[in-house]
């Protein structure tokens, strides 16, 4: 993929998830967001599973009650 490329899916990816709204969002929509819009579609299944489990497992319960603009 090309630089130029890839650019064009980074700025789409951020308009898919609203970075305006960030102070609105929760660390788990946010994560919820990224998942399905940019991992999803980019990584490996394997990669992907394992971001998944350790989210849920892990960053979510701790830390997805925080809005972003607390962090």
């Amino acid at each position: 993929m090309e630089i130029s490329d890839k650019h064009r899916q980074i700025t789409h990816d951020m308009g898919v998830m609203d970075v305006g709204k960030a102070n609105s969002y929760t660390v788990e929509e946010w994560i919820n967001i990224y998942m399905k819009t940019v991992a999803k579609p980019s990584l490996p299944h394997t990669s992907y599973s394992l971001y998944e489990r350790l989210f849920r497992l892990n960053i979510i319960p701790h830390f997805g009650h925080y809005s972003l603009i607390e962090l």
